[in-house]
């Protein structure tokens, strides 16, 4: 069996993720993230979970509005202000776009 690279990348779902270097290697690449965001692992797990949960349903109601317009007028365009209120009070401001 051929070992991994030293830097190997991580596909998950198809979707590119950091790049495994040595120095990871030395960490528990579960908690160091959650770290670098000042959560634990259990608190990250919660946020992620919610925010899952509120963008799937804006993707369900967006699809239901495409058919039934009259459905779901304000669900998604609400939802995402929310998601945008959260990320500012847990993270500041964004930064300057470009």
């Amino acid at each position: 069996m051929r070992p991994h690279p030293v830097n190997a990348t991580i596909y998950i779902f198809g979707l590119k993720t950091h790049p495994i270097t040595k120095k990871m290697k030395n960490t528990n690449i579960f908690t160091q993230h959650p770290q670098q965001v000042k959560m634990t692992y259990l608190q990250h797990t919660l946020f992620a979970l919610m925010l899952a949960r509120k963008t799937l349903s804006c993707v369900f109601a967006s699809l239901i509005h495409a058919f039934f317009p009259f459905l779901f007028v304000t669900h998604t365009s609400t939802t995402i202000r929310e998601l945008n209120k959260i990320f500012e009070k847990r993270f500041g401001d964004p930064p300057p776009a470009g």
